[in-house]
């Protein structure tokens, strides 16, 4: 008997992940630097700030969640929150 693939949920959400990226990396930033010139740069130092916060913020979940498994968290919260993650 032949096994039929299927795409998961998991499959579709790295996808739109990853083509996301993607699509800044290639529209976003061009546009960007041709808007700033020379100080391109003061854009590439101030995404540090939020990426450090962000990074913060989930090693911090990561520590309080202790091993479970992040989807039954989400069930947890309130039904608002839970779209929104």
């Amino acid at each position: 008997m032949l096994n039929k693939a299927m795409i998961e949920p998991v499959h579709i959400y790295i996808l739109l992940i990853l083509s996301i990226g993607f699509m800044v990396h290639v529209l976003l930033h061009p546009l960007l630097l041709a808007a700033s010139g020379r100080d391109s740069w003061i854009c590439a130092i101030g995404t540090l700030i939020p990426l450090l916060l962000w990074t913060v913020l989930v090693y911090m979940v990561y520590k309080r969640i202790e091993n479970k498994n992040v989807f039954s968290l989400m069930f947890q919260l309130h039904p608002f929150l839970s779209y929104v993650l």
